[in-house]
Formats: C-alpha cells, sequence, structure tokens
C-alpha cells in the first residue's frame, strides 16, 4: 500500500513539473519575427534638394538640342533651307557700280544660304512683316547679345522679303550688322531662322 501512495505521488510531482514548465505563444513568435524584420529593413534615401536640383539641370540639357553645322540642311514648316557659310566683310557690292558699307566701327556678317518653297503656293521667306507660322525670325547671337538681319535695298542677293514660287528655288545672303569686336568672333555666334515658336539653330565654326 506504502509503494502504491509513493507512486501516485511520484507521477503527480512530475505531471505538475510538467505544466509549470514556460510554453512559448505563438503570437509572441510572430512579433519578435516582425520586429526583427523592421529592424534589418534599410529605408530608401529621400532625393536632398540639391540632388532635385542636379536632376533638373541634367533634364534640360538633354532637351536642348546641339546646332547645326555648316552646310546641314534644316526644314520648318513649308521651308527647306541651308546656311553654307558665313564670312565677315567691310562692304558687299552690288553690281559693278553700286555697294553697301556699315556704319563705322562696324562690320557685316554676310551668311551665304539657301532655301526651297516646298509648299503648294508662293510665300515670302523672312518677310519684313509676317505672321506667326511663317519663317519670319532671323537672329544672330553672340552670348546673350543679339542682333537682327540688315536689309539691303533694291540688292538681288538679299534674301530677306524673297518671293519664291512652289517648289523654286533661292540663294542669297543675310546679312547682320555687329560692332568689329563681335565680328571678330564670328565663330562663337549663333544663327537663328525660323517661326516664332520653332528655329533652326546653325554654330558658325
Amino acid at each position: 500500500m506504502k509503494k502504491k501512495f509513493v507512486l501516485m505521488a511520484t507521477c503527480m510531482s512530475m505531471l505538475c513539473t510538467s505544466c509549470s514548465s514556460p510554453v512559448d505563444k505563438p503570437s509572441d513568435k510572430i512579433t519578435s519575427t516582425i520586429s526583427s524584420n523592421v529592424q534589418n529593413e534599410t529605408a530608401a534615401p529621400e532625393p536632398t534638394a540639391s540632388t532635385a536640383e542636379e536632376n533638373e539641370k541634367d533634364s534640360k540639357k538633354e532637351k536642348k538640342p546641339k546646332p547645326l553645322s555648316l552646310g546641314k540642311k534644316a526644314s520648318i514648316g513649308d521651308w527647306k533651307f541651308t546656311v553654307k557659310k558665313a564670312e565677315v566683310k567691310s562692304k558687299i557690292s552690288n553690281g559693278k557700280y553700286y555697294y553697301f558699307e556699315p556704319a563705322k566701327g562696324n562690320k557685316y556678317v554676310c551668311i551665304t544660304a539657301s532655301t526651297k518653297n516646298t509648299g503648294k503656293k508662293e510665300a515670302t521667306f523672312l518677310p519684313r512683316i509676317g505672321y506667326s507660322n511663317q519663317i519670319n525670325v532671323a537672329k544672330l547671337y553672340f552670348g546673350e547679345y543679339e542682333y537682327t538681319p540688315t536689309s539691303l535695298l533694291s540688292c538681288d542677293k538679299d534674301l530677306l522679303d524673297k518671293k519664291i514660287k512652289p517648289l523654286a528655288s533661292k540663294k542669297g545672303i543675310i546679312v547682320f550688322e555687329v560692332p568689329k569686336k563681335v565680328a571678330k568672333k564670328v565663330k562663337k555666334l549663333k544663327l537663328t531662322i525660323g517661326t516664332d515658336s520653332k528655329v533652326a539653330t546653325y554654330s558658325l565654326k
């Protein structure tokens, strides 16, 4: 009888010991895992103001087209044209007996170009008074300085205000009067030809 009692007491003691041992709850394990994963994650760095400015500058550089070289063809609307060469001159002859001269201290930058009217109607190239959708803009740039063409009245070579029939071509000059110090830097000048909204830019190198 004593043996049975001792055996039962021993069994009860073992059961109590087993019940009192700590058991990890599943929810504790999940919380621990989530917490560990959040700590190990590396947050993506936010763009700084300087980084945003650099990206904007790069974007502008990519959009800005490179100037065309002399001899390259351009096409805008119903016109195709080519700027062939640029020369600095002290005077421009008009026949045997007449010539044009710039004011004292100035020089002419003479642009030789050809143009073709690809439209179905007669049109005017670089008209003195024109609409925004016509080829009505020719400008010469020296850095931030801007020069407009000089009209050579009664000069056959002058391309300003020339009427050209459909599919016909015309070769001539576009002349800019500039200070001598600007003329000396002719290879650094930029020429634009086009409309109020779209232009082709040439480098005079």
